[in-house]
């Protein structure tokens, strides 16, 4: 799970107006100013960004988005779990998140990374990258 939105914990009230902001009913400079707050500032001329947008202006899912789990469910997943977490994230609390997944979760790896927010992916590939290979492994020991 690498920054999983409203699965571990829900999203905090701050962050909703904002998701509001963020959709394509929303105009141009407000949808950008909602996107740029959301990945944690800087700008939309990335590779993060430009997903975001893109995501942000048309796409529409097809599946429902994934909902907040239980702490029964929690508890009951007994598949090891690799938990990656932006520490600025605004898509939930990552200290609380954290917390939650080391007390449910029955094979949990988690890790709140400082300094990178909701487009961990994007900021930080080389550790996303190295933290997903080193768990597969592990798990084929």
């Amino acid at each position: 799970l690498i920054e999983p939105a409203q699965v571990v914990s829900r999203f905090p009230v701050t962050f909703l107006p904002v998701a509001l902001g963020a959709s394509r009913a929303a105009p141009e400079w407000l949808r950008r100013r909602a996107l740029r707050w959301i990945i944690g500032g800087g700008s939309l001329d990335t590779p993060t960004g430009h997903v975001s947008t893109a995501v942000a202006a048309g796409h529409r899912t097809r599946l429902p988005p994934p909902g907040l789990l239980s702490d029964d469910q929690l508890r009951g997943l007994t598949t090891p779990t690799l938990l990656l977490i932006g520490a600025e994230s605004r898509t939930h609390d990552a200290l609380r998140t954290a917390e939650r997944a080391r007390a449910l979760l029955p094979d949990v790896r988690v890790e709140v990374v400082p300094g990178v927010g909701h487009s961990l992916s994007g900021q930080r590939a080389d550790l996303v990258n190295a933290r997903v290979l080193d768990f597969t492994a592990s798990c084929q020991e």
